[in-house]
């Protein structure tokens, strides 16, 4: 079975009882045969991910980090996999358009969305991670006609190196942005 890698952007509409309903995809589903991003995998290196907004996207984004009552606009990283020799003190921080963080980008950097370790208690399940993209984007004062960008690095603990050759895996990266009226 292929690495699959989804890019769905869904509006989630809030009913009057306070229950999500299901999302409504109005974004790209991408697989390897179709045009992927180049990365699905995460290396020493950072890794920075162009995500392509569908239709109506942008503009759910700038409605939910607009406003007076700003909304979430989530950010799924999913499938993980933990890779052979995986130092569980390793930190992976997400950056949004910021494609020059390094590993000593201070996480005060406006672009500074979350930082996750990756459990070593069970490597063969794959793991999914959750953040919140809207704070970020409204620090950087993000508008609908510029890109999302999503930079992943991998920083190890203090005296300590990555493998050359280190590859984390993942399946699916996903935006979701809320209804607003």
């Amino acid at each position: 079975m292929p690495m699959r890698v989804l890019l769905l952007f869904a509006v989630v509409a809030l009913t009057t009882c306070g229950q999500v309903s299901p999302p409504f995809a109005i974004g790209l589903d991408q697989t390897d045969d179709k045009k992927a991003p180049e990365h699905k995998v995460l290396t020493r290196a950072p890794v920075t991910v162009d995500v392509p907004l569908g239709p109506g996207v942008a503009e759910q984004i700038a409605k939910a980090i607009g406003g007076q009552m700003p909304s979430s606009v989530a950010l799924s990283l999913r499938g993980v996999m933990v890779p052979d020799g995986w130092n569980p003190r390793t930190t992976i921080h997400v950056f949004v358009n910021n494609s020059r963080a390094t590993a000593d980008t201070s996480p005060k950097d406006p672009s500074f969305v979350f930082a996750f370790h990756l459990s070593p208690l069970d490597p063969e399940e794959p793991q999914n991670f959750g953040m919140d993209l809207g704070p970020a984007l409204a620090r950087l004062k993000w508008t609908p006609d510029q890109p999302v960008k999503i930079t992943f690095v991998l920083v190890p603990p203090k005296n300590a190196e990555l493998p050359k050759d280190l590859k984390v895996p993942f399946e699916e990266l996903v935006i979701r942005a809320p209804e607003r009226p």
